[in-house]
């Protein structure tokens, strides 16, 4: 039977590879980490907000906007007010950030896809289902205090 305390480690040493793998194609960019996980983040769902990528990336308020004036400045994410909410600022990828955030996600998305195909694993649903249970019971935790 798999204990808990397994399962944890496990997951740790994912957290921390995934982040190297990360960290290593950003520095190969010449991206930030914090720029990176901005740039995938944007990819997956956008526009985001300042706000929500300060909460992403875990930067104080006074680090995100020279965050995004970096990327703006390399032309891979524009800002934009929306017309509803003058006092929001809604960021999204250029069509050039989105070129560089796929190219850093695309090869982590690769070995994933190789390794889902290993016998003897969980179907793939099962894994993320479980995965996103988890995270959501951790999250729901910190958040109560």
């Amino acid at each position: 039977m798999l204990d808990a305390a397994d399962l944890v480690d496990a997951i740790r040493a994912l957290v921390r590879a995934t982040d190297a793998f990360r960290f290593r194609q950003g520095a190969r960019a010449g991206l930030s980490l914090a720029e990176t996980t901005t740039l995938v983040e944007l990819l997956r769902r956008q526009p985001l907000r300042a706000k929500q990528i300060q909460e992403i990336t875990g930067l104080t308020q006074g680090s995100i906007t020279p965050l995004l004036d970096r990327l703006d400045a390399r032309g891979l994410t524009e800002r934009s007010r929306p017309p509803h909410d003058k006092r929001t600022v809604a960021v999204m990828l250029t069509p050039e950030g989105e070129r560089v955030a796929t190219e850093l996600v695309e090869p982590l998305a690769d070995l994933v896809r190789q390794s889902l195909g290993q016998p003897g694993l969980p179907a793939p649903a099962v894994m993320v289902g479980f995965l996103h249970h988890l995270a959501t019971v951790v999250r729901d935790h910190v958040t109560a205090g």
